[in-house]
């Protein structure tokens, strides 16, 4: 009996080292594994997050529109639909107006005029834009013709910026009004009739104005 309580007495210590050491690798263990599944549950929230953000986007592409509506003070602003809400941008584009300039013996001929005043309040400037009707769908001579004059809208996006001039132009071809201008200045027949100009403004200058 002595023996055998001796033996245990020296067994005890090595036995609780023994308990302690597989307890301390169970934690271990259980720590790797908690952290394998929480990286993982981070993973999976990272990956949803992202889908979502290009489900997002994609909705916010499909779902925009942009469009152009006058203001009380007659000021061009630009809407933007957009999926997550709309944005509004002040043109600095006012009291727009447009003229479809024909020379006496030619219909198919013309030059579309955008008239108004840029810039902020207080620092406007008067505006003629010539643009050949026949060359609009060309989007560098469009761009040169604003650029020639300085128009700018501030923008970061060149597809955005060219949006705007299209709109600009498209709104300016559905309420341009047709005006005959003689060759030179003095009179001209239209429609079976003579008539005076006898303003500066004769196809002659218009042409040299068209880039």
């Amino acid at each position: 009996m002595n023996y055998n309580l001796q033996q245990y007495n020296v067994m005890q210590p090595q036995l609780q080292e023994q308990q302690a050491y597989a307890m301390r690798h169970l934690i271990a263990a259980d720590t790797r594994l908690y952290e394998h599944q929480m990286r993982n549950q981070l993973d999976i929230q990272k990956a949803e997050a992202i889908e979502k953000q290009k489900s997002d986007i994609r909705k916010e592409r499909e779902y925009q529109q942009d469009y152009l509506i006058t203001g009380p003070n007659g000021e061009e602003i630009l809407v933007s639909e957009k999926f997550l809400g709309n944005k509004t941008k002040d043109l600095n584009v006012r009291n727009f107006t447009a003229f479809r300039l024909h020379p006496p013996e030619s219909r198919e001929e013309c030059v579309l005029c955008l008239q108004f005043q840029y810039g902020p309040d207080g620092k406007e400037k008067e505006v003629f834009l010539f643009l050949d009707e026949k060359r609009l769908g060309d989007q560098g001579y469009v761009k040169r013709v604003f650029a020639r004059m300085g128009i700018g809208f501030n923008l970061k996006k060149s597809a955005t910026e060219a949006g705007i001039r299209k709109m600009l132009i498209e709104k300016a071809q559905e309420k341009a009004q047709d005006i005959t201008v003689p060759e030179i200045p003095g009179w001209y027949r239209t429609d079976n009739q003579w008539e005076y100009g006898s303003s500066n403004l004769c196809w002659k200058e218009v042409t040299r104005w068209v880039l």
